[in-house]
């Protein structure tokens, strides 16, 4: 049986994300997900939703977040309306090579997003985009 999360605002701001991350990581510890899955499942959420929030929109805007979890694999889904941004192809590649301070800032974040995913879909659906994930969860 598949349990789902399902959040949505007319609105996203800096402001209500914090308690957003929390009740995420209260779902993910309710259903029992592995630490070292639940950890990198919440940093991919994090990471997605203050870039919507930081780069998507001017003053807040649509969001929907919907996470369903069968015992095997964490699916999640992130709906906005802010601007058009596929990260699977419009991310800057990061530096690995320079050393940190020296580093321009951006695509750290959407890099470790796709290193933690297992499936990565982005679509465009009318306004909105739309960016699928898959987290397996593996024999720990």
């Amino acid at each position: 049986m598949s349990r789902i999360f399902y959040y949505r605002t007319d609105s996203l701001t800096v402001d209500k994300l914090s308690t957003l991350s929390e009740a995420f990581s209260d779902y993910l510890l309710m259903l029992l997900v592995p630490e070292k899955v639940s950890m990198k499942a919440e940093l991919i959420f994090e990471e997605i939703t203050q870039n919507i929030v930081n780069h998507g929109y001017i003053l807040g805007g649509f969001f929907s977040f919907r996470c369903t979890f069968n015992g095997e694999v964490i699916e999640m889904e992130f709906r906005d309306r802010g601007k058009v941004f596929n990260p699977l192809k419009d991310a800057p590649l990061p530096d690995m090579d320079s050393p940190v301070e020296e580093r321009d800032i951006g695509g750290l974040g959407v890099h470790l997003v796709k290193e933690f995913s297992d499936d990565m879909i982005y679509t465009r659906d009318g306004t909105e985009n739309v960016l699928m994930l898959n987290k397996i969860i593996r024999n720990f």
